[in-house]
Parts: structure tokens; sequence; C-alpha cells
């Protein structure tokens, strides 16, 4: 499993993202996930009370599971296709240690509405710190500076 640390800037809020492939720090605007089947990137977001030591419930209203499977094409379309799955996250976070320049903590118990595969992303994982990204709303230069890839203006769009 692959790990990053990705600050919010101006927010305090860290975005966990684990995958089960290489993530770069822009993994927003990275195109292996869009073009590739069966995969997965979780997305876990810390508040500054859960950045420390502890055991913390994830539940949908800060974590998501991105999946693309591989199922059946239908009526319309031979053989197999890749389909989006995944969806709100459940589950157990433990922070082991935050360090400058990294997160070490594991996942257990995990579960999403959308998947059959429970469990898919439990395990240990080193997080490391990526640059702090700006949010919807938040000044810009460039595209990699926002969080969701879209600078407009001087401004990260939605």
């Amino acid at each position: 499993m692959d790990a990053l640390a990705i600050p919010r800037a101006g927010t305090g809020y860290i975005e966990i993202v684990l995958t089960d492939y290489p993530a770069s720090c822009r993994y927003w605007a990275d195109k292996r996930f869009e073009k590739s089947c069966d995969v997965w990137r979780a997305r876990i977001t810390l508040p500054p009370q859960a950045q420390k030591p502890g055991t913390y419930r994830v539940d949908q209203h800060f974590a998501y599971l991105d999946q693309r499977q591989r199922r059946s094409g239908g009526a319309w379309q031979k053989g197999s296709v890749c389909k989006v799955a995944g969806g709100n996250l459940k589950g157990t976070l433990r922070i082991e240690r935050v360090e400058k320049d990294r997160i070490v903590g594991s996942i257990c118990d995990s579960r999403t509405t959308h998947t059959s595969n429970p469990n898919l992303i439990d395990g240990r994982f080193v997080a490391r710190r990526c640059p702090a990204c700006a949010n919807p709303g938040g000044g810009c230069r460039q595209d990699a500076e926002c969080c969701n890839n879209a600078c407009v203006g001087g401004r990260c769009i939605p």
C-alpha cells in the first residue's frame, strides 16, 4: 500500500491518501487511476484534533474509497468494462506517530457503501508528507497548487 499525507493549505486539515499503486503528491491529477482498472485509492481527512497518536473512528463525513473494478459489460457491450465502485468509507484509524515528514498508522475493520470487498484497505501505512495544496477558493498561480488541480483567475475552483 502506498500512502501520502497532504496538508490542506489554510485549513489545518491533512488528507491521508492510501492507494494500491504508486501515488504521487499530485494524485488528483494522476491519470493512472482514470485509465486503469482494478485499482483503488482511499482518502481520509484528518482534522487537527486527530493529528496525534490515538484511535479514531473513520466515517463517511471525512473518508471515501474510489475504486475501479472490471465487471460484465452487459447486453450491449461484449466482454468486460471498468466500472466505478467504492463509496463512503468506515472503519478504525490508529495513528501511531506524526513526524515532520510522515504519519505512521493503520486502518482496520474498513468497509464501504458500494463494494463487495470489506477490509480492502486494512493494514499499516507510512504516509509521506507532500507539499500543501490549496482548497477551492484559495489563491494559486498554477493548477498544481490546487488540491483539485484547477487554478482559474488566481483562485482554486471547485
